[in-house]
């Protein structure tokens, strides 16, 4: 079922403060019982990334003046400092709002004690499925090397005489192999009863824990209301809970005809705050709840100038780009804490210290690494602030496993295209090209594919703003083959010059009834710098992509690619071939090493940096 949602921009601290929290009371048995309990009910939950913002709405009794009112029964993960009360219209007012936890008097709940008795079975039970399992394992262990040890010289010494007898051979695979399965079997059963108990050890611990927590600890609200009616009333408590958290994921399903993709916006949602959410409005949120409506003072950078000492010591070192990446993204991610801090004087210098580091970073990097690092970082700090607020009223209970719940569902137009790299295999690969339409702006994260009702595999997409383009991939079309052959290459030597000149051909086969857009790719090596080494495409068949940002990004580091419209039906001797020559040059009394054939280092890092 569908979920139409509202969004909005995020950009200020969501938690307002109505009425001052006294500090928290020490827990005590001897708490005065006599003020009023309250009524009160969930109201709405907005779930942040590693917290939570819980409203409740508390019903005041009728009557006049000032009263403290208990609002009893809050979880486990609440954020004591956190507390806020606000009124719901005119005719009451807030005064102040304190937090207690207590140790009940009343006696401990008998159930405690069944539950301690199940666990200390369930613990023998453990152990002795660990002696079970080191047991087991020791038997495989003796089975591979019985195997290696005796039953692979036997077969070796059979075979230097001559004298192998079939039979034999298969007999002793049987025996050795049949050994070897019954032994990873019962290794297999052990590990799977292991886990089985694990998972019930744990349920039985979190229904004693609740318990525990609900016969003994008391959290408590106090909250001071001056009633200038006599009627009922209402107030509004606001809390921070920790230990919940959400992440966005998406089903994309392909239509029948290629042109509209179905997403399917989704989150998991974990909440082990200590208390189930029964029909709340909920709401999702990026935002930080506790950033400070300031931003710090911006201090000066004072730098001075030191004696080099010829390369020695830490005024001349350089830091290499994956240093350099890597402190910048700590610095940001600490900076990001930071600015959550309550204590925003101390947090204030702080956040001014990690800048300081960071431009003395930028100072000492080399250019190679700055680049390098530039779209890594960008792709790193890219983010929506945003709120999605979900239809109706949900229930979440407190538990370990992630919740899945539908934000939003929509169809958008897609234009399909197929890329093929035979470089790496034979398959063509299906893509649609979707332009974000809908009101709602897509935050990074993983999706599952779907096309023709059918599961074809998993990917990601990173954030997506309203009106945006984005790729969905979904898998290879088994309707389309393609293939790589070196044809040809001649090597000659010319006045002091090598030139080594490759002929390849690529096939793109098509079984499909009507024609495709494929995007077909190879590559040449690529040279940084170097200027006694010449690498070109000397021919092809067909011109290279004219996309402007192919032509930006890949094509100075030797990819290769075609826009190939392949018609409906072209295989075998219709089959779509594209043929293109490419020569490299350089001095005969030389040879080709690290620039093209050994620098994986750097393939790596130029790998890693196309994939954020």
């Amino acid at each position: 079922m569908s979920a139409r949602t509202r969004w909005s921009l995020v950009f200020g601290p969501l938690v307002a403060t109505c009425a001052l929290v006294a500090p928290a009371l020490a827990e005590t048995e001897n708490v005065e019982d006599a003020l009023p309990r309250a009524p009160s009910r969930l109201d709405h939950v907005t779930v942040y990334r590693g917290e939570a913002l819980v409203t409740r709405v508390v019903e005041v009794p009728a009557g006049k003046g000032d009263v403290d009112v208990v609002v009893e029964g809050l979880p486990e993960r609440v954020v004591p400092a956190s507390l806020a009360a606000r009124p719901d219209g005119k005719g009451v007012l807030v005064r102040a709002v304190r937090f207690q936890s207590r140790v009940s008097s009343h006696a401990p709940d008998p159930r405690i004690a069944a539950l301690d008795e199940a666990l200390r079975k369930l613990s023998e039970r453990d152990a002795d499925l660990r002696t079970a399992l080191r047991n087991a394992e020791r038997r495989q262990k003796l089975v591979e090397s019985q195997a290696t040890g005796w039953a692979v010289p036997t077969l070796k010494h059979d075979i230097g005489r001559g004298a192998i007898d079939p039979k034999k051979v298969a007999e002793l695979n049987a025996h050795v192999f049949g050994l070897l399965d019954k032994a990873e079997a019962e290794v297999a059963r052990l590990h799977g009863e292991q886990r089985a108990l694990q998972r019930e050890r744990q349920q039985t611990q979190r229904e004693r824990n609740e318990l525990v927590g609900g016969s003994r600890h008391r959290r408590e609200a106090i909250i001071t209301v001056a009633r200038q009616k006599s009627g009922k009333s209402k107030v509004f408590l606001d809390y921070l809970v920790s230990s919940a958290s959400w992440s966005p994921t998406y089903h994309m399903r392909l239509g029948a005809r290629g042109d509209k993709v179905r997403v399917e916006y989704l989150a998991e949602v974990a909440q082990q705050s200590g208390e189930d959410w029964d029909g709340v409005a909920l709401v999702l949120s990026t935002a930080t709840p506790r950033m400070s409506a300031e931003s710090p003072v911006l201090a000066p950078l004072w730098i001075q100038l030191q004696q080099s000492n010829a390369g020695k010591g830490k005024a001349n070192k350089k830091l290499g780009g994956a240093s350099y990446s890597s402190m910048q993204s700590n610095l940001r991610a600490q900076q990001r804490r930071l600015l959550a801090d309550q204590d925003q004087g101390r947090a204030g210098w702080e956040v001014n210290k990690a800048a300081a580091r960071s431009q003395r970073a930028e100072i000492a990097a080399d250019r190679e690494s700055v680049v390098q690092a530039r779209e890594a970082l960008r792709q790193a700090e890219e983010t929506l602030a945003v709120s999605y607020a979900l239809n109706g009223r949900l229930s979440l209970g407190s538990r370990r496993e992630r919740q899945l719940v539908e934000i939003a569902a929509f169809e958008l137009d897609a234009a399909n295209f197929y890329e093929a790299v035979p470089l790496f295999s034979s398959y063509v690969n299906r893509y649609a090209r979707v332009t974000n339409k809908s009101k709602v702006p897509l935050l990074a994260g993983p999706y599952s594919a779907w096309s023709e009702g059918e599961f074809v595999g998993r990917g990601s997409i990173g954030v997506v703003a309203t009106g945006q383009d984005f790729v969905v991939g979904f898998g290879a079309d088994p309707q389309l083959r393609c293939a790589r052959e070196l044809v040809d290459k001649k090597d000659e030597t010319s006045w002091g010059t090598r030139t080594q000149t490759f002929d390849v051909r690529l096939r793109v086969e098509s079984y499909k009834d009507r024609p495709v857009r494929v995007l077909l790719y190879d590559r040449i090596p690529a040279t940084r710098d170097a200027t006694d080494l010449a690498i070109k495409v000397a021919s092809s068949g067909r011109p290279l992509s004219t996309d402007p940002v192919y032509l930006r990004d890949r094509k100075p580091a030797g990819i290769l690619r075609w826009d190939l419209d392949v018609p409906a039906g072209s295989n075998g001797a219709k089959a779509s071939d594209l043929r293109y020559r490419w020569e490299m040059a350089y001095g005969k009394d030389k040879h080709v090493g690290k620039e093209a054939a050994e620098r994986l280092d750097l393939m790596r890092k130029d790998y890693e940096m196309m994939m954020h």
